[in-house]
């Protein structure tokens, strides 16, 4: 009897951490729809996840200035955490605290765009593409 109470034991261990490796591969769902890597005005800018619920958005502007704005939990378009690095020094930021509160506000509206930047060039590579294999397939 023991040994298929230990079986069962093990059993159900395997199921929940076979769970929670699905949930971590699975990320935030529809905030896929962001997911980019790429440069958009001459800006590096790159959407992913990590994780549970982390969504991370890493953008590097022109003068080298790197910012890396991330969002705890899944569908919120809202940085808790800001990291901006200049010339090899970096500054942390965090939407609960003093200082960090009106930077992730001010932050939030470029992270907006961004967002929407990522899916407009979405949109327009796809139309791109698929009028392109439009013309060929009809000729």
């Amino acid at each position: 009897m023991k040994i298929n109470k230990l079986s069962r034991r093990n059993f159900l261990k395997k199921i929940g951490l076979a769970g929670v490796v699905g949930l971590g591969i699975s990320g935030c769902g529809d905030d896929e729809k962001y997911h980019f890597n790429g440069i958009i005005d001459g800006e590096q800018i790159k959407f992913y996840e990590r994780g549970i619920a982390a969504e991370y958005l890493e953008v590097i502007r022109k003068d080298g200035t790197k910012i890396l704005y991330y969002n705890v939990g899944c569908g919120k378009i809202k940085p808790d955490y800001l990291i901006i690095t200049k010339d090899g020094k970096g500054m942390r930021y965090s939407i609960n605290d003093e200082i960090g509160k009106p930077i992730l506000e001010e932050a939030q509206k470029q992270y907006e765009d961004y967002l929407e930047k990522i899916l407009k060039y979405k949109k327009k590579e796809g139309l791109d593409l698929i009028r392109k294999w439009k013309l060929k397939s009809c000729q």
